[in-house]
């Protein structure tokens, strides 16, 4: 059984489907907040990708 916060990440990124999303968000208190809290998520989330893309090495012998 995963735990709360295991769902929780689950449902941030979009990976709770079916009958474990319905029964996960209807175990939220706040549903309102906690769909405010995910957008937030995924603006956090855009803004580390394009502010810290990854780099190409210059030196390919390095590796």
């Amino acid at each position: 059984m995963k735990t709360f916060e295991e769902k929780w990440t689950a449902w941030l990124d979009g990976h709770l489907t079916g009958k474990e999303l319905i029964e996960f968000e209807a175990s939220l208190s706040d549903k309102a907040a906690a769909k405010l809290e995910k957008l937030e998520a995924k603006r956090l989330g855009a803004l580390l990708k394009r502010e810290l893309g990854a780099h190409m090495m210059a030196n390919e012998e390095f590796f």
